[in-house]
């Protein structure tokens, strides 16, 4: 179920545009997010059947920088659970994405250490993240760039960054149950081009627009 907040502060990059295609918008977790575009269950059906790619910008993102990164996470993938994930990138560098209150426990983490404290900085602000999904969504992805995203090199759980459409980004692959899944960060200014580029990359009725609820239809249908 989503929860909400009452006072709703922020909006992603693509809010106007959400607006335009007729989106029904729903607070959730201060954020002005698009519910669905019409009805979820039939976006949740279509998601099923090709891809669908969802507007999820609000969680809070951190990279935390160190030459003696404490991580058990090997190069390139990544865990993923309780509203927390986090990014192996390269040997230095850790990706943390979650709730908001992850900013203030990875500050008070870095100012406990000594001198080789992590360097820790906040992205919450400087990025569009899209959660694309469903059995067309490799596709999607290949048509803009040109990493292999085959389950051998990128399997569930994984990580890489490279570039889209000409935009460079980060790339999660976590699956929805049996459903494929990935979630992808570029930055806030080429959101709106990656959106219209991602909707456009395979042919007419392929790609679909979806609100978090039918996110959430495939989720609750995955457990």
């Amino acid at each position: 179920m989503m929860t909400t907040n009452s006072t709703p502060t922020r909006l992603t990059p693509l809010h106007h545009t959400h607006i335009a295609m007729g989106a029904r918008m729903s607070e959730i977790g201060g954020w002005l997010l698009p519910a669905s575009y019409g009805n979820a269950e039939q976006e949740a059906m279509a998601l099923g059947e090709t891809v669908g790619i969802c507007d999820v910008t609000g969680s809070a993102i951190l990279r935390v920088k160190s030459k003696q990164l404490e991580s058990d996470i090997p190069l390139g993938r990544l865990t993923h659970g309780a509203g927390l994930t986090q990014a192996r990138l390269t040997d230095e560098e850790l990706l943390i994405i979650g709730s908001s209150t992850i900013v203030e426990q990875w500050q008070a983490y870095a100012a406990a250490k000594s001198d080789s404290s992590p360097h820790v900085i906040d992205l919450t602000s400087g990025f569009a993240s899209f959660r694309i999904a469903g059995p067309k969504s490799r596709d999607l992805l290949a048509a803009m760039t040109d990493i292999d995203l085959r389950d051998r090199t990128m399997p569930n759980l994984s990580c890489a960054q490279a570039g889209f459409a000409g935009v460079h980004g980060t790339l999660l692959r976590i699956d929805v149950g049996s459903t494929l899944a990935y979630d992808l960060l570029v930055s806030r200014e080429f959101g709106e081009y990656f959106w219209h580029t991602a909707l456009g990359s395979l042919r007419l009725g392929v790609v679909n627009p979806i609100g978090c609820e039918a996110m959430e239809i495939i989720a609750g249908s995955s457990k």
